[in-house]
């Protein structure tokens, strides 16, 4: 489960729950019980019982308290579609690069090894480790994909302010990661040794910051001032390579990893099967140094944990939902057998002075389903006006995304009709002679 989410057993929810279920039972069984007591006996023993109506004060609270079930409902059930939407959408992501196949590394060094033993180090290790033979490529990046760290640039420009990914890496790191480069070329060797003013940049910086006009060439001065001498060699696809999945990284910005940064830097290892070149990369890496610590990690179980939360959202809020129209249902259904069994003498004097069974089941249901609908109506202006807070918790869909909207109020509808016909069809099937004989 993610770290963020603490689902361990609190006391304190517990004894609250059960505090509203006690007292939610006592008042189910006492309102109906006091209801009772103060009820026309006489009236009610005249009238045989099958003839006997509700109040009109006690029929509109069924009403009210249908549609407060449908309000509450459909706000639960919109938030559930939402986040199973983002759950969805996660796993359809196109990250940009090869997850399957990366394992980055970093190392821990001894106050003797850093600095220019840093740069030493790395460079004898890359050599060792692209000559293990199931090793497709490796190379250096200050901020791997799912590393945990990335470095953010902020960029207030016409009014809006533009989040910009910054990565130092070596010449060979887009082919090691797997990254789509759409245009021009990644920096060289030369150009990394040389510290050389070249980007290579995502597709976003193309498209915000030069208008779609061509990169290749082009400085960075309309991003920032301060890259005013940088030049664009390259254009990359984009990619997801921080700790959100479906939100997108914003725009990147690639430049030559600088030999003072080799502390801080990591390898990226490409290989058919990670685990497995696990143990391998360790004993070659402490080969080269045992006094620095390898760290090894699987650039695919980073990725599958980002995607834990909107998976748990998702399985939480939805199983909340389903409760909520179980009970939404049952409410619904239990009110309209109610109704129909204390309205039964009336639809059968309607049948018996012409009514078709058509006519009572339609009747009924649009009877029934009203304080539904109002209820609906109420509870998606609720919606509308709340849902916008759940967007920091989404995964690359708006809090106001029409399917799951219309997909929630489908469900809902649905299950309140089905509930409906149920006694209506019953009704409309009972002998009319039968019911006014016995009355």
């Amino acid at each position: 489960l993610p770290e963020t989410y603490d689902v361990r057993p609190d006391r304190r929810v517990l004894l609250f729950t059960a505090l509203i279920a006690v007292l939610s039972g006592l008042g189910a069984g006492l309102a109906p019980a006091r209801h009772g007591a103060r009820g026309d006996l006489a009236g009610v023993l005249k009238s045989q019982g099958s003839q006997a109506s509700a109040p009109p004060k006690a029929a509109r609270l069924r009403r009210w308290f249908i549609g407060f079930q449908a309000a509450g409902s459909i706000l639960l059930l919109v938030t559930a579609a939402l986040f199973l939407r983002g759950a969805l959408h996660i796993t359809r992501v196109d990250l940009g690069f090869d997850a399957d196949r990366l394992t980055t590394v970093a190392a821990s060094f001894p106050r003797a090894d850093r600095g220019a033993g840093a740069d030493a180090y790395w460079q004898a290790a890359l050599e060792r480790v692209r000559a293990i033979p199931s090793v497709e490529g490796a190379a250096l990046a200050l901020y791997p994909p799912f590393g945990g760290a990335v470095s953010i640039r902020q960029i207030d420009r016409g009014g809006a302010t533009h989040r910009i990914f910054e990565n130092r890496t070596d010449s060979g790191y887009f082919k090691t990661a797997g990254f789509r480069l759409l245009r021009g070329r990644a920096y060289t060797a030369d150009e990394v040794r040389a510290n050389a003013p070249v980007a290579v940049v995502s597709e976003s910086i193309v498209r915000e910051f030069l208008g779609g006009a061509e990169p290749i060439g082009a400085s960075l001065s309309a991003v920032s001032e301060t890259l005013s001498q940088v030049t664009i060699v390259g254009v990359v696809a984009e990619a997801v390579t921080a700790q959100v999945i479906g939100r997108g990284d914003g725009a990147i910005i690639y430049r030559p990893l600088l030999a003072a940064e080799m502390e801080a830097a990591r390898l990226v290892v490409r290989a058919p099967h990670p685990p497995a070149i696990v143990r391998d990369l360790e004993q070659v890496l402490l080969a080269v140094n045992p006094r620095v610590r390898p760290i090894t990690n699987i650039v695919r179980h980073d990725v599958d944990r980002s995607m834990n939360e909107p998976k748990l959202l998702a399985g939480l809020s939805g199983a909340v939902a389903g409760l909520a129209l179980v009970l939404s249902v049952l409410g619904v259904f239990g009110v309209t057998t109610f109704v129909v069994s204390q309205r039964m003498w009336e639809m059968q004097v309607r049948r018996a002075i012409g009514a078709s069974a058509g006519d009572i089941v339609r009747l009924l249901v649009r009877q029934s389903l009203m304080p539904v609908f109002i209820g609906l109506a109420a509870g998606l202006a609720v919606v509308l006006a709340a849902v916008r807070v759940l967007t920091p918790a989404l995964s690359g869909i708006s809090p106001y995304d029409p399917p799951a909207i219309l997909g929630a109020l489908a469900v809902l509808i649905g299950a309140a009709l089905a509930a409906v016909l149920s006694p209506a069809l019953r009704a409309a099937r009972t002998n009319p002679a039968s019911v006014l004989r016995s009355s």
